[in-house]
């Protein structure tokens, strides 16, 4: 959801911080000469094995223009979103028998219904969807996730590793700033 984050306080001058329930997505369309330009971004990231972050992808200027509405942009990047995202799954299930697999949704970016139907209408057939119960706090798991990383990286420890991200040797997230 941090692409359609960004677009909604963009479009709204920050009146709006995002599409919640997913409403400005519903009410729109998808805008194909949008999709299709952020599909040749996509094109251009690095991809699997590697971790993607928003900051690899640039709002394009025609989905800021005036021309495209709040909704219509938010209904554009949730199918660019749930899209990318299955597809990043589909190429894992070519490594890995599906009855390996199962893909479990957690993070608040799965209340927004349209990410979350395109990106299940879009997974290779067969594979198993569970939906946040194994997790005592669904809405948390982003935040521990960072928080673990954390403290790996005050440690010392490696963050990223050959089988996660593709890196050579495992590797730590950066450096520590410290500000006076």
């Amino acid at each position: 959801c941090v692409l359609i984050d960004r677009f909604v306080r963009v479009k709204t001058k920050q009146h709006y911080w995002f599409d919640q329930d997913g409403d400005f997505a519903k009410a729109g369309v998808v805008r194909d000469e949008i999709l299709a330009m952020l599909n040749a971004d996509h094109a251009k990231v690095q991809q699997w094995p590697t971790a993607l972050d928003a900051s690899d992808y640039v709002l394009p200027d025609a989905l800021l223009s005036d021309e495209v509405s709040l909704e219509d942009g938010c209904a554009t990047l949730a199918y660019f979103t749930g899209l990318r995202m299955a597809q990043a799954v589909n190429d894992l299930c070519i490594q890995k028998t599906l009855n390996q697999l199962q893909v479990l949704l957690v993070g608040g970016g799965w209340s927004h219904p349209m990410i979350k139907e395109v990106f299940e209408s879009n997974l290779v057939p067969g594979l198993r969807v569970g939906e946040q119960v194994v997790f005592d706090d669904p809405q948390a798991v982003e935040a521990q996730a960072f928080a673990y990383l954390a403290v790996r990286h005050t440690l010392g420890l490696p963050l990223s590793g050959p089988q996660t991200t593709g890196v050579v040797e495992p590797v730590s997230g950066g450096v520590s700033v410290v500000s006076a």
